[in-house]
């Protein structure tokens, strides 16, 4: 179960981007927006090198989040954000408002166990994560740190699919699985030297 974390930030009343800016450069603040449950919107500044932080970290995208705007505490999750695309450092954030008793989506990390184990990693295949993360909807109270993949006994050209995952109690996919949709999260290929092992054991029996 995820635990919150908590963040502070203020009300921000300028009004368009020039200010914004010149404010965000000379303070060293990020603009962010709070929104959802059908309140009005909120403008918010948050400390750089707060935010930034907290963005590299798995779990400010998956937590809930307890923010302080001028020490009134708000539930919100981080819905989005813009990085700049060659420096790497937040321009901007969103959050969305959440309810304790309000069912959430939110993408959790998966965390895949016993590769180094697995049948088809010890013969020689190349394992691989087609999904790093995925998303699951449930209570706030109930959103997981992550979501494990048991891939110990996978052999080789072996998949896990979406299906085969096993959610904590409480929790669902966000989307609904079907033949047409149940996609790969890990597969192991083989390789060259791994498929020539196979046809020399084959031809040896």
């Amino acid at each position: 179960m995820s635990q919150k974390i908590q963040i502070e930030a203020k009300h921000r009343v300028e009004v368009g981007k020039g200010n914004t800016r010149k404010i965000c450069h000379l303070e060293g603040l990020v603009p962010g927006v709070v929104y959802g449950l059908n309140k009005e919107n909120s403008n918010i500044y948050l400390d750089a090198k707060t935010i930034n932080l907290a963005m590299k970290t798995p779990e400010f995208h998956s937590h809930i989040i307890d923010l302080i705007i001028d020490g009134k505490s708000e539930q919100v999750v981080l819905k989005d954000s813009h990085i700049h695309p060659d420096k790497g450092y937040v321009r901007h954030v969103d959050f969305f408002r959440v309810k304790s008793d309000a069912i959430v989506k939110m993408p959790v990390p998966l965390a895949f166990l016993g590769e180094s184990k697995a049948p088809g990693v010890k013969a020689g295949g190349i394992a691989t994560h087609l999904f790093t993360s995925i998303e699951i909807k449930c209570l706030p109270s109930l959103l997981p740190e992550n979501i494990e993949v048991d891939v110990s006994k996978v052999k080789l050209d072996g998949k896990v699919h979406l299906s085969e995952l096993k959610l904590p109690k409480g929790v669902e996919l966000a989307t609904k699985i079907s033949v047409d949709n149940d996609a790969a999260v890990f597969v192991i290929h083989s390789t060259r030297s791994s498929s020539s092992a196979d046809d020399s054991a084959d031809a040896s029996e």
